[in-house]
């Protein structure tokens, strides 16, 4: 698996949320985003900013749709707790002393 500038992270050990993605077939949620099939690959960004950017594609869909809703919301920021609790430091903003 490839990193994404994570010491030890590979796709397998990642946070995620799941989304609609009929399969087989075409069309769902999932094959929107823009890291789906690595169209528009996070590898040239900060950790911090690849969750960021996923995290707002990921709400922009929803949005979209009128299907964001608060629990969404919260799954949302659930992911991010998570990541910043497992990859303890990684997301810290540069230059942040906490």
């Amino acid at each position: 698996m490839k990193q994404i500038g994570i010491y030890g992270y590979t796709r397998n050990k990642g946070i995620a949320i799941l989304m609609e993605q009929p399969h087989p077939g075409r069309g769902g949620r999932h094959r929107r985003t823009q890291s789906y099939g690595q169209r528009q690959p996070y590898f040239n960004l900060s950790p911090r900013q690849a969750l960021a950017r996923a995290v707002w594609d990921v709400r922009s869909i929803y949005r979209q749709d009128g299907l964001y809703t608060p629990q969404i919301r919260r799954n949302l920021q659930q992911v991010i707790k998570q990541n910043k609790l497992l990859w303890s430091g990684t997301f810290d903003k540069v230059g942040n002393t906490r």
